[in-house]
C-alpha cells in the first residue's frame, strides 16, 4: 500500500533532473507556440473560442501601447508583465518567497524569447 504524504515533508523524486529540466523546456516551448498561435489568430477567431488568448492579445497591445511597436515590444511586455505579476502574488500572499520569483523569472525569461 503506498504511504500517505505527511504535512510538510518533502516526496522524493520520480524523475531524474535531467528530464525535469527537459520537460520544463519543452513546455515552454509549447506554451509559447500556443500562446503566438492566439495572437496571429485572434482576430480571427470569434471570441468565445479564445479563452485565455484576451489575456496575451492584451499583454500584447499594452506592450505596444507603452513601449511603442519596434522589435522588442512583445519580450519586455511578457518579461515585465509576468515579474510584476510575480511579485504581486507575494504581495497578496504576504511572504516574499524568493525560490518562487526566482523560478517564475527563469520560466518568463525563455518564454519572453520564444514569444518575441
Amino acid at each position: 500500500m503506498d504511504e500517505v504524504p505527511v504535512q510538510g515533508k518533502v516526496q522524493a523524486r520520480t524523475i531524474s533532473l535531467t528530464a525535469s529540466w527537459a520537460f520544463f523546456a519543452f513546455s515552454i516551448v509549447i506554451n509559447s507556440m500556443g500562446n503566438v498561435l492566439t495572437l496571429v489568430t485572434s482576430s480571427h477567431v470569434h471570441p468565445h473560442f479564445l479563452g485565455s488568448a484576451y489575456w496575451t492579445a492584451a499583454e500584447n497591445n499594452l506592450g505596444i501601447a507603452v513601449l511603442g511597436n519596434n522589435s522588442m515590444t512583445l519580450f519586455w511586455a511578457f518579461m515585465v508583465l509576468g515579474m510584476l505579476t510575480s511579485v504581486l502574488n507575494a504581495i497578496l500572499m504576504h511572504k516574499w518567497d524568493w525560490r518562487r520569483i526566482g523560478g517564475n523569472f527563469i520560466f518568463m525569461l525563455p518564454f519572453s524569447i520564444f514569444i518575441q
